[in-house]
């Protein structure tokens, strides 16, 4: 096994083991010894993992919607606090390219 993936493993193992200790993310690591910054990369990885976006056929991830309706339009909402707000009969090819900007 490479040592990667061993490494992948054993976090893992940890990541299980503290779901099921009822502790806290920083009290566990303080407890078996783990970086806090390390344990969370690896917990990322882990839910991504099991969660894994879907990708829809045009490079989009699927997402849920409180409401069936887009009356208003749609807004995409970047961390970097940019807002992209389009009508609802945009095509999609046009919001695919606004995105990808």
């Amino acid at each position: 096994m490479r040592r990667s993936e061993k490494r992948k493993e054993e976090m893992y193992l940890a990541v299980e083991l503290w779901q099921e200790s009822g502790l806290s993310q920083r009290a566990f690591c303080q407890k078996e010894g783990l970086n806090y910054q390390v344990f969370g990369y690896w917990l990322k990885k882990y839910r991504q993992g099991k969660n894994p976006p879907r990708v829809k056929p045009n490079g989009f991830v699927g997402l849920n919607v409180d409401s069936p309706s887009f009356s208003e339009g749609i807004s995409i909402r970047y961390p970097n606090g940019v807002v992209l707000t389009c009508s609802e009969d945009l095509d999609p090819l046009k919001l695919q390219a606004l995105v990808n900007l």
